[in-house]
């Protein structure tokens, strides 16, 4: 943890008088973001023009076998009863033929996975989309899973409307953590965001009834919205806490690149640095004040030894599901975004993924460099590996806002949180950019 508490919260640039903000901070800002843009976008240019030719299949299980650090599965289920306005993430209308063909494709898909995979050990997070939509293909996935790998934790991502008492209790004995999309206890942002899937009074029952089945109620809440008010989501959290939920995320808006930038101003108005910087700030320090600590720049939870998200390490990942990504040692693997696709080419015996690209070695270190400082520890040899123009910013970033302890680096104050925030913002606005061109030519 960063190790910031009540007493010398204030210390640490976090007070609740301190209004001006630093000419300094807002330089450093831009020139982080800007990196962050540089390099994200590029990279994701490049991957959207790639593509995944046959003769890479026998590479891709060689690196399957032989790449050691593959520590998480991700499963993505696409389906929703009415997909959010908001969301950056792949989702298509719930149809009960097509969610069937999708699971049984789904299933082989892992089984086929597991050949590679044999004897490591896997963090399972399952996403989507919403993966409670039908309890009992779930269930199916799950066990699909533990019965094929050895299963450290599983981690599934919940809409309030799908939790009543049989489902929770269905999943209790087979999930440890358990993410419920609340994103607003209030009517105005939930309709603002196109979020008409639940009611707040379901948000509220489900955080309640969760809380006693589950080690780990992780609760999402949305923020950086132009007009969304810092306070309201601060009571919004702290109502939270006090229904069970031990763990809260709090996710940024992501007002994207390009036309999708241009999109998001028409709807939900003008992004601002020094209001975002406030926002952000109020709710750092409310968290910590009701003894959330930070895990990563978005993540607080109450104390240690909980399921933590499961993109906070640069260990290599493996995706499984219609647009899931996959990061194996140096390697990026996309899977397809359409399901007819997705389910003809694992029926057919084939890999799923349509796009392949190699990092470079710029962009690898920037990724571990940037999932180093998101997860608040950034190892000094990684530093190393960046170019020398490069390596000057970053290392005027961290003597300026972080703090050394040995030979790793750790947020000083809330400034390098906000910092780290942005930084993962931008990459993420870039990753929903790919997203979007993705589904918009059904790759």
């Amino acid at each position: 943890f960063i190790g910031l508490n009540q007493e010398n919260y204030a210390h640490h640039g976090c007070s609740k008088l301190q209004q001006t903000i630093s000419p300094i901070l807002k330089l450093v800002w831009k020139q982080c973001v800007n990196t962050a843009k540089k390099i994200s976008k590029s990279f994701f240019e490049e991957l959207l023009t790639s593509n995944f030719e046959r003769g890479l299949e026998d590479i891709v299980k060689t690196r399957l076998i032989n790449v050691e650090n593959i520590g998480t599965l991700y499963i993505h289920i696409p389906f929703c009863n009415r997909p959010c306005t908001f969301c950056c993430f792949v989702r298509y209308p719930y149809n009960e033929t097509q969610y069937k063909a999708y699971i049984k494709a789904l299933k082989k898909e892992i089984e086929v996975l597991s050949t590679y995979l044999e004897d490591r050990k896997l963090d399972v997070y399952v996403g989507g989309g919403t993966p409670t939509i039908n309890i009992e293909g779930l269930l199916d996935i799950l066990d699909t899973v533990v019965g094929l790998f050895k299963v450290r934790e599983v981690s599934v991502e919940a809409n309030p409307h799908t939790l009543n008492i049989d489902a929770v209790k269905a999943l209790a004995d087979k999930v440890d953590r358990l993410s419920i999309g609340v994103q607003s206890l209030r009517s105005h942002t939930l309709a603002k965001i196109g979020r008409r899937n639940h009611t707040i009074e379901e948000a509220v029952d489900a955080v309640k009834l969760a809380s006693l089945y589950f080690k780990t109620v992780n609760v999402d809440l949305l923020w950086g919205l132009p007009d969304q008010d810092a306070d309201e989501i601060v009571e919004d959290a702290i109502k939270l806490i006090g229904l069970g939920a031990n763990q809260i995320t709090f996710y940024p808006s992501m007002p994207g690149l390009d036309e999708d930038a241009i999109l998001f101003k028409r709807i939900f108005g003008e992004t601002s640095f020094d209001r975002d910087y406030r926002s952000y700030r109020k709710i750092y320090l409310a968290m910590v004040q009701n003894g959330f600590y930070p895990r990563t720049a978005w993540h607080f939870q109450l104390g240690q030894g909980l399921v933590d998200e499961y993109i906070v390490s640069g260990e290599s990942y493996v995706g499984v599901g219609v647009s899931s990504i996959s990061l194996v040692g140096d390697l990026v693997l996309v899977n397809t975004f359409n399901i007819e696709k997705y389910i003809d080419r694992i029926n057919n015996g084939r890999f799923a993924f349509v796009k392949a690209k190699l990092m470079t070695d710029v962009e690898r270190t920037f990724y571990d460099i940037m999932m180093a400082s998101f997860s608040l520890n950034i190892p000094e040899p990684m530093l190393e590996r960046l170019p020398k123009h490069y390596r000057v910013l970053v290392k005027l970033v961290l003597s300026t806002k972080f703090r050394r302890e040995g030979a790793i680096y750790k947020p000083r104050n809330v400034d390098a949180m906000f910092i780290i925030s942005e930084a993962m913002r931008t990459f993420l606005s870039s990753l929903s950019w790919f997203r979007r061109r993705m589904m918009k030519i059904q790759a």
